[in-house]
């Protein structure tokens, strides 16, 4: 059986993309509708399944 690659989900997909469009994690958040602690869990579950980091921790309110 051939094994297939994991798909992130769509929503953490989506946060990620808001989050590149706008450049911050608040302003992601009032993009999409959410509260911010929505897009960093997305973003956290992202980074997680990919094994990789997607943003800089360095920079403020990054």
């Amino acid at each position: 059986m051939e094994r297939r690659p994991h798909i992130p989900p769509l929503a953490a997909l989506h946060a990620f993309m808001a989050y590149a469009r706008t450049g911050g994690i608040r302003r992601a958040a009032v993009a999409l509708g959410v509260d911010h602690a929505v897009v960093s869990r997305h973003l956290r579950d992202l980074e997680a399944t990919l094994g990789t980091a997607l943003r800089d921790r360095g920079k403020a309110g990054g």
